[in-house]
C-alpha cells in the first residue's frame, strides 16, 4: 500500500489506521453478524435476498444489519476518541 504520487503521506497513514481499527471491530464480532455484513455488503445482496439464505424473516434480517452497523459505528468512533 504504497501512497499514489500526490497523495499527502499523512492521509495514508490516517487512512490505514482508520481501516485497522474497522478490520479489529469486523473481527471482534460474532460470526453470524460477520456472515450477515458479507452478505450484505461483499455480496451486494438485499434483505429479502439473505432473508431466504439464514431462514429469519426480512423485517428480522433488516433490523439486525440496521443494528449491527448502528453498534460498529458507536464503536469505531468511541475507539476514535480514546
Amino acid at each position: 500500500m504504497h501512497p499514489e504520487e500526490g497523495q499527502d503521506p499523512e492521509k495514508v497513514v490516517l487512512h490505514r489506521e482508520r481501516l485497522e481499527r474497522l478490520q479489529k471491530l469486523l473481527g471482534s464480532l460474532d460470526p453470524s453478524k460477520r456472515n450477515l455484513l458479507a452478505l450484505r455488503f461483499a455480496s451486494g445482496l438485499n434483505s429479502a435476498e439473505i432473508s431466504a439464505i439464514v431462514g429469519k424473516s426480512r423485517a428480522a434480517v433488516h433490523k439486525q444489519l440496521t443494528r449491527i452497523l448502528q453498534s460498529l459505528k458507536e464503536d469505531y468512533h468511541h475507539d476514535e476518541a480514546l
